[in-house]
C-alpha cells in the first residue's frame, strides 16, 4: 500500500514540476486559443498570435525606454 501511494505521489509531484517548467509564453498561447470562438480558422489563430508577439515587443520596448516621441514621429514622415 505504501508503494501505491509514493508512485500517486511521484506521479504528482512530476505533473507539478512540469506545470512549473511550462513556459509564460505557453500559457499565454493557451489562454489566447481558450478565448476563441470554437470555429475559429487557422488564419484567425496565427493573427492572434502575430498582434500578441507584436504588442508584447512594443510593450517590452517601451519598458526599456526604446520609443520616439510622436513628435519625432511625425517630423521623420512629414519631412519625407
Amino acid at each position: 500500500m505504501l508503494y501505491y501511494w509514493m508512485v500517486r505521489f511521484l506521479k504528482y509531484f512530476n505533473m507539478l514540476s512540469e506545470i512549473k517548467k511550462m513556459s509564460v509564453a505557453k500559457e499565454e498561447a493557451k489562454n489566447l486559443l481558450d478565448r476563441l470562438p470554437d470555429h475559429v480558422s487557422w488564419g484567425d489563430i496565427m493573427y492572434e498570435f502575430y498582434v500578441k508577439e507584436k504588442i508584447m515587443t512594443a510593450l517590452k520596448a517601451a519598458e526599456n525606454g526604446k520609443v520616439i516621441s510622436h513628435d519625432k514621429v511625425k517630423r521623420r514622415f512629414l519631412s519625407k
